[in-house]
C-alpha cells in the first residue's frame, strides 16, 4: 500500500511539473566584473515561474583589450542607414553600394501599392504582390526564383529595405511625395519581368507636422505576453533582426493608429535607446549601427500604440551585437561624421559579428565599450549553489554547457517555491578561484524571483506541488504509523488489536486523502 502512495505521490508531481509554464526568456540577468573576466548570471527562461522547468544560466567571457581591435572610428563609407520597416529616423542604403544588377522573373511576377496617412503621422504602406513571396531569413543567400525582399525609394532616394508586405514612413517632409517599391531577389538583385523592372509607384500628400509630441503610456495584457528575437550581421552592414518567438501577441499592422484590441498590434524599436521606428512584421533590417557594440530592444505595443505590459512589467526584449570593422558607420542619434553618442553598455551578451569574431558586452555600472571573447571549458570546473532564502534550501547543480553557445552553462532544476533565490557562482576559471553570489532582484540583486504560478492557471487551479506532497505524505504517514502499530501488536500476540490498528490507519489514510480532494476543490472553486 506504501508504494502505491508513493508512486502516486510521484505522478502527482509529474504531473504539476509538466503544467509548468515556459513563457518568455531571460530579461533580467545580473552582469560582473570578476578579475579578468566578465559573468552574466540569471534564470535561463524568465519570468521565472515555480513548477516550470528552468536552469541557472551562467555565461563568462574573458575581457580583452580593445586597442586596435576597430571599436572606434567610421569606415568612411557614409551608411545611409536602414531600418527596413520604419523611418522614424529613416531606413537607408546597404552601406552606400549600388548596383545589383536585375534578374529575370521565371513567371509572371507583380507588385503594387496601398498607402494610408496615419493617424499619428507618416505614411503606412501596403505592399500586394503576385508570383512573389518575402524571405528575409534568405537575405544575401543564394537566389530562388520567386522569392526575396524589397527596396523602398522616396523621391528616388533610397530609404532602404522591406522584409515584409508592411511598413511604415516617417519623418517625411511635407508635400507630394512619390513612394516607389521594387521587388528585389534574395541576392538583392532587381526582379524583371518581360525585361521592365518588377515596381510600382504611390503618391502620397504629406501634411504639415504640428510638432507634438504623442504620449502613449501603457496598457496591460490580458494574459501572459512575451517577444524573443536574435540579431544577425548583414553582410552589406548594419543588421538583420529577427522575431524568433511571440507569444500572446499578433502583429496587426492594418489595425495601426486604430482603436485597441486586446493581443494585437506592432512593435517598437529602439538602438543605443533611440527610437528608430515601428515593427509591421517578424523581421527588419537595421542599416545604421555604429561599429562596436550596440543595443537593441523591442517593445510590443498596442494599435493606438501604448506599450503592453504583462504583471506590471513592459513586455519588450533587449539584445546586443557587435558591428564588426568595416560593417558599420553613423549609427542612430549620432552625428553623420561618425561621432559616437554615449550609451551605456547593456548587461548581456552580443551575437556573432561579421568575421566570425564572438565578444560580449560590459556589465551593468562599467563605462566604454569591452571587447570580449567567451570562455569554453569550464563545465567541469564550475558549480552552481542554489539557495531559496525563505526556507534557507540549498541544492548544488552542476553546469554542464550548451552546444553551439560558447561560454554558456546551464545548471536544469525546476523551482518548486516562489520567492528570491541566491546562486552562488564557485570554483575556478582557467586557474583563478571563484566564489561569487548572486540575488534575485527581489533581495536587490538583478535577475527575476520565482513568481507564483496560480495566476496563470486556466480554466482550473491546479493545487501547488508542496501542497500536494504535504497532504500526501500526511497519509503516508498515517498508514505507516498503522503498519508498524499491527506489526508490534502482532509481535506481541495480539492479532485483534493488530488488526483494529491497521484499520485505523487505513481510516485515517483515507481521510488524509479525502482532506487533500477538498483543498484541491477548494482551489478550482
Amino acid at each position: 500500500m506504501l508504494r502505491h502512495f508513493r508512486r502516486g505521490l510521484g505522478l502527482a508531481a509529474a504531473a504539476l511539473m509538466a503544467a509548468g509554464l515556459m513563457v518568455g526568456v531571460a530579461v533580467g540577468h545580473e552582469g560582473r566584473q570578476v578579475g579578468d573576466y566578465h559573468l552574466v548570471v540569471g534564470w535561463q527562461d524568465e519570468p521565472a515561474y515555480e513548477g516550470a522547468l528552468n536552469a541557472v544560466s551562467v555565461r563568462v567571457n574573458r575581457m580583452l583589450d580593445d586597442a586596435g581591435m576597430g571599436m572606434e572610428g567610421n569606415n568612411g563609407m557614409n551608411m545611409e542607414g536602414d531600418n527596413g520597416m520604419s523611418g522614424e529616423h529613416q531606413m537607408g542604403g546597404d552601406n552606400g553600394m549600388a548596383g545589383h544588377g536585375m534578374v529575370e522573373a521565371a513567371a509572371a511576377m507583380s507588385v503594387s501599392l496601398e498607402t494610408e496617412l496615419d493617424p499619428v503621422s507618416g505614411v503606412n504602406v501596403r505592399i500586394v504582390t503576385e508570383g512573389f513571396v518575402f524571405a528575409p531569413e534568405s537575405v544575401g543567400a543564394e537566389h530562388v526564383d520567386g522569392e526575396g525582399h524589397s527596396h523602398v525609394y522616396v523621391d528616388e532616394v533610397k530609404i532602404g529595405r522591406v522584409y515584409g508586405p508592411w511598413f511604415y514612413l516617417d519623418k517625411l517632409e511635407p508635400g507630394e511625395r512619390e513612394i516607389r517599391v521594387e521587388l528585389n531577389a534574395n541576392s538583392h538583385g532587381v526582379y524583371h519581368w518581360n525585361g521592365a523592372a518588377v515596381e510600382a509607384v504611390a503618391r502620397v500628400t504629406v501634411p504639415e507636422s504640428d510638432g507634438a509630441m504623442m504620449m502613449h503610456g501603457t496598457v496591460e495584457a490580458e494574459g501572459p505576453m512575451s517577444i524573443d528575437f536574435r540579431l544577425e550581421p548583414d553582410e552589406l552592414g548594419g543588421a538583420n533582426l529577427f522575431v524568433t518567438e511571440v507569444i500572446g501577441f499578433r502583429f496587426a499592422p492594418e489595425n495601426a493608429g486604430g482603436e485597441h484590441v486586446a493581443g494585437e498590434g506592432h512593435s517598437h524599436v529602439y538602438v543605443n535607446g533611440v527610437k528608430v521606428g515601428r515593427m509591421y512584421g517578424t523581421a527588419l533590417h537595421l542599416g545604421k549601427m555604429a561599429e562596436g557594440m550596440n543595443e537593441v530592444r523591442v517593445t510590443l505595443n498596442a494599435n493606438n500604440h501604448p506599450e503592453y505590459t504583462w504583471n506590471g512589467a513592459l513586455v519588450e526584449a533587449t539584445e546586443s551585437i557587435q558591428i564588426a570593422p568595416g560593417m558599420g558607420g553613423p549609427g542612430y542619434g549620432e552625428a553623420e561624421d561618425g561621432g559616437h553618442s554615449s550609451v551605456t553598455p547593456p548587461s548581456g551578451v552580443a551575437t556573432t559579428p561579421a568575421g566570425g569574431v564572438l565578444a560580449s558586452v560590459a556589465g551593468q555600472g562599467m563605462e566604454g565599450m569591452m571587447m570580449m571573447e567567451p570562455v569554453e571549458g569550464l563545465g567541469d570546473s564550475l558549480q552552481v549553489e542554489v539557495t531559496h532564502t525563505a526556507s534557507g534550501a540549498s541544492k548544488t547543480l552542476e553546469l554542464l554547457a550548451v552546444f553551439g553557445d560558447p561560454g554558456h552553462y546551464v545548471g536544469g532544476m525546476i523551482p518548486t517555491a516562489p520567492g528570491v533565490y541566491e546562486f552562488r557562482v564557485f570554483g575556478d576559471i582557467e586557474g583563478m578561484a571563484v566564489d561569487e553570489t548572486f540575488v534575485s532582484m527581489g533581495g536587490g540583486g538583478g535577475f527575476d524571483d520565482i513568481r507564483s504560478s496560480e495566476g496563470l492557471q486556466f480554466p482550473e487551479q491546479l493545487p501547488e506541488l508542496r501542497e500536494i506532497e504535504s497532504g500526501v505524505r500526511g497519509a503516508i504517514d498515517t498508514a505507516q504509523q498503522a503498519q508498524d502499530a499491527a506489526l508490534a501488536a502482532q509481535d506481541s500476540g495480539g492479532n485483534g488489536l493488530a488488526i483494529a490498528a491497521l484499520v485505523v490507519g487505513i481510516a485515517g489514510a483515507v481521510l488524509g486523502s479525502g482532506g487533500l480532494l477538498i483543498a484541491m476543490r477548494g482551489r478550482r472553486a
